[in-house]
């Protein structure tokens, strides 16, 4: 881009900027995390929209978010409804799906997981029966159920078809078990399984022709069948019941054999005691398994969340010392670090409820306030050291036109379809356009008051400096 030569005004720019780029990019994180829905909406000068967002899950560049919206014109809870978001560019941008069916008491509660089965295919559980499908990439949805009022503890499906879901309370009656309910029709039918794991069971998992998983909370075991739940093989307790300080919440898998289970670790004598993070880690199915530490020994605890390990970035959401953050690893749950989570300035950090991992190993996460439907946001993360080259490209072939400007600034650049930020000299943004898909904006720049002025561009959540311009008096 065409500088115009150094003055007193360019100097005082560029210290501003500069430390702008300093705040928004965060020196020690690891992501730079960007707010990509917030928590409302404006309806009108009096009125606006309530986001909430419960869980979000990827498949590809494709993700979906769940959650409800809430008209604050209207104060009546059958008038909040239940709302998913879809992505298809990398967790950006958002559009929202209104699958009809509003958030009422006694019958259907928040959506609490969703799963990106592919590009087209999503499901979706809430608390008591409801199971939400879509085929189509969320033009359409259709409302299913397990035909029963039982809690749904998890969900999962290996293919479109083919799904395994966990239900809290046993119709066999028995105390500490649960229901396995399995389908072969993409939901439309369950059937129960001849079998109800002692203590009730946290997480399961569908590998395909007719091989299921399921682990029980807290200690284990691993429940295993490879002919839906005729048979079943368990594998020893993953946590010996001499171990009162070690409590499973949750698993993940990768493939038939690496698994990671992820909890809380009581630490000290008082009571109420601290908890730290636990994982622990097995690569022969969950006969044999081993505790991965983190690097930081003031691990986060209590974590609630963590990103399929399908992919070689892997996130875990929790707290540390009072404060909510990010676990990350780059070697599929391996070894992990503590993130910073620099967040966009004027954002807190609430509570990470749920997060997801797209193909670009770019970070999708729902941030919200504490308490059941409470507002929340979308927000996405990129590396902050990730494609420097790329970034530098990117700069060095985008053009600011004219140079100095007083009605009309051009935009041209090798990058497409990306917000790009007028700023001012004290660091306030005055305009705002997007490139189109062939790397071009145009602004009109006849109100703006004489100076200089920056012009950053927004490369999927990193605001990349291209450049300076100035603004003379219109003629």
């Amino acid at each position: 881009m065409q500088l115009m030569k150094t003055n007193r005004y360019y100097s005082t720019s560029i210290t501003v900027v500069l430390s702008l780029l300093t705040t928004l990019s965060g020196a020690s994180a690891q992501y730079r995390w960007h707010v990509t829905h917030s928590d409302h909406a404006l309806k009108s000068a009096k009125a606006y929209y309530q986001y909430s967002f419960t869980s979000v899950d990827c498949s590809g560049e494709v993700c979906t978010a769940a959650g409800f919206v809430l008209d604050s014109s209207i104060h009546a809870i059958g008038h909040t409804r239940i709302m998913f978001f879809r992505s298809t560019d990398d967790g950006s941008s958002w559009v929202e799906q209104d699958p009809g069916l509003p958030l009422q008491r006694g019958t259907q509660n928040e959506i609490r997981v969703v799963q990106q089965i592919d590009s087209l295919n999503v499901v979706a559980i809430g608390d008591s029966g409801l199971i939400v499908r879509t085929s189509d990439g969320g033009k359409t949805w259709e409302k299913q159920n397990f035909h029963s009022s039982e809690y749904v503890t998890n969900v999962h499906f290996s293919d479109p078809m083919t799904g395994v879901a966990i239900l809290d309370r046993p119709t066999t009656g028995l105390a500490y078990a649960c229901d396995i309910l399995t389908t072969n029709d993409g939901g439309n039918n369950w059937l129960l399984a001849p079998f109800s794991p002692f203590l009730f069971g946290t997480t399961c998992h569908s590998d395909g022709g007719g091989i299921f998983r399921v682990i029980s909370y807290d200690q284990g075991p691993v429940y295993k069948t490879n002919d839906n739940w005729s048979t079943v093989d368990s594998t020893p307790l993953i946590v010996p019941q001499s171990d009162s300080t070690h409590v499973l919440r949750s698993f993940n898998f990768r493939g038939t054999n690496d698994l990671i289970g992820f909890g809380v670790k009581q630490v000290g004598t008082v009571v109420p005691r601290d908890s730290r993070t636990f994982f622990t880690r097995s690569t022969d199915g969950g006969r044999h398994w081993g505790s991965i530490a983190l690097s930081d020994d003031t691990s986060i605890a209590s974590p609630l969340c963590m990103s399929s390990l399908d992919r070689d970035i892997v996130f875990s959401g929790g707290l540390l010392n009072g404060r909510w953050r990010i676990a990350v690893s780059s070697d599929h749950g391996n070894t992990w670090s503590i993130d910073s989570l620099a967040l966009d300035a004027g954002y807190p950090v609430y509570s990470i409820t749920s997060v997801a991992v797209t193909s670009n190993s770019t970070g999708v996460a729902v941030f919200s306030s504490p308490g059941k439907g409470s507002p929340g946001m979308l927000v996405r993360g990129q590396p902050t050291t990730a494609n420097v080259q790329s970034y530098e490209r990117i700069i060095y072939n985008t053009q600011a036109f004219p140079n100095p400007a007083t009605n009309r600034l051009s935009i041209n650049s090798i990058d497409q379809s990306r917000p790009v930020h007028i700023i001012d000299v004290l660091g306030r943004e005055v305009l705002r356009g997007e490139l189109d898909s062939r790397g071009q904006v145009t602004f009109d720049v006849s109100s703006l008051p004489r100076g200089i002025y920056a012009v950053m561009l927004d490369h999927f959540g990193r605001l990349l400096p291209v450049g300076k311009v100035a603004v003379v008096a219109k003629e």
